[in-house]
Parts: C-alpha cells; sequence; structure tokens
C-alpha cells in the first residue's frame, strides 16, 4: 500500500471513529451522571469493557473535562478496575 492510500484508510478509520463517537455521545446525552455510572458499571462488569479500554477513554474525554470533573472521573474508573 502506497502513502496516498495508507492516508485514505487512516482518514476512512477516523471518519469512523468520529461516527461511532458521535453516535455514542447521541445515546448518552442527557443523562445524568448517575446514569453514566451505572452504565459504565454494568459494562464493566458484563466484561464488554476491559481495563486497556478504561484508560483510553480517560484519556479522551479528561482534557475537556476540569479539575473538579477529572477526579471525579479518576475515582469512578479507579472503583471499577
Amino acid at each position: 500500500m502506497n502513502f496516498f492510500e495508507q492516508m485514505l484508510q487512516m482518514n476512512g478509520e477516523n471518519e469512523q471513529a468520529v461516527n461511532q463517537l458521535s453516535d455514542a455521545m447521541s445515546e448518552y446525552e442527557g443523562k445524568s451522571e448517575d446514569e453514566l455510572t451505572a452504565e459504565l458499571k454494568r459494562l464493566r462488569e458484563s466484561g464488554q469493557i476491559s481495563d486497556y479500554e478504561l484508560e483510553q477513554f480517560v484519556a479522551t474525554v479528561a482534557p475537556f473535562l476540569d479539575n473538579g470533573q477529572q477526579i471525579r472521573l479518576y475515582q469512578l474508573i479507579e472503583s471499577l478496575k
């Protein structure tokens, strides 16, 4: 695969990731923090989310949160591990 094909493939993968993120955000939009926490716990207990995926989630979301929200997020993730 040449450079341009790789770039096109990466762009397609990025677009797919953005679409998946947008869909997930739409699904959880308007839910309370308690509802979101319960959903994360359910997913974790059912084995649908791994430690790696939790860490990736934190790395993606944390930069968009204020300090208080980051602390709550870190506490939540630690309680799920």
